[in-house]
């Protein structure tokens, strides 16, 4: 029998119903009492966090060694309180993710490296309470550096449309196609519509340089976002298209 290390209560098996991994929890996590979990091994048996002795650059709490989905990792003792992170190397040691000051320009909370599915990321020290994000990219002579963040919903322009679904207020949203509008009650309503006419939406900010000439025309290459990520692109876009890829962040 496992303990909860938080509430002392005996823990539970229980498993993801996306993956259908087993893991032990609280009795307290369905009703949002407690929601201690500890990972288990194929065999069942609980893989306590290891401790080490390396405090979290956040809050001063002891960091641990936990395992996770895509394996071993560094994770402060606090969480969910706190939820600062780091990649574990294959000889057992931190291995630091990039290191970047930045400032949420929503709240003025200071933003962290954070890691996605789609590799690591910017995020708001606020979070729950702001939800912000910044991408980071590969910039001159591969360093990471802060990419630029898309206005959210409450910086876009209200609309006067109802949805013809379900009648409730539609707002404008983004995609990789475009802005559009949805449902404001999605995921229960799926409605999406037109963008109207005569809509004005925020300009981008400008593309932040690379630090490289163009190997074409000469002239600087600047970071652009498409559908597969960053990539370096020609300033003179049009008349030049040149582009370049740019290194992923690991």
């Amino acid at each position: 029998k496992v303990k909860c290390p938080k509430c002392g209560r005996t823990m539970v098996y229980m498993y993801n119903k996306q993956t259908f991994d087993r893991f032990l929890g609280c009795p307290g996590y369905k009703t949002d009492e407690c929601k201690e979990t500890m990972p288990v091994d194929k065999e069942g048996a609980p893989q306590i966090p290891e401790e080490i002795d390396e405090t979290c650059p956040e809050c001063g709490s002891g960091m641990v060694i936990k395992s996770g989905r895509r394996g071993r990792f560094i994770a402060c003792s606090a969480y969910p309180s706190c939820k600062v992170t780091r990649e574990l190397a294959d000889d057992g040691k931190a291995e630091l993710m990039p290191e970047l000051e930045a400032t949420c320009d929503l709240c003025g909370k200071k933003m962290v490296v954070r890691r996605g599915r789609r590799g690591p990321f910017l995020g708001c020290t606020g979070y729950p309470d702001c939800k912000s994000t910044r991408p980071i990219v590969m910039g001159p002579e591969c360093k990471a550096i802060v990419g630029e963040r898309n206005p959210t919903a409450a910086e876009l322009p209200k609309v006067d449309v109802k949805c013809e679904k379900c009648g409730s207020p539609m707002a404008i949203r983004r995609s990789r196609r475009g802005p559009f509008l949805g449902c404001t009650t999605y995921p229960k309503c799926r409605g999406t519509a037109q963008l109207p006419e005569g809509i004005e939406l925020p300009a981008p900010p400008p593309p932040q340089p690379l630090g490289e000439n163009c190997d074409a025309c000469g002239k600087p290459l600047v970071i652009r976002y498409g559908r597969r990520g960053p990539f370096g692109a020609c300033s003179g876009y049009p008349e030049c298209k040149n582009t370049k890829p740019l290194p992923a962040l690991s």
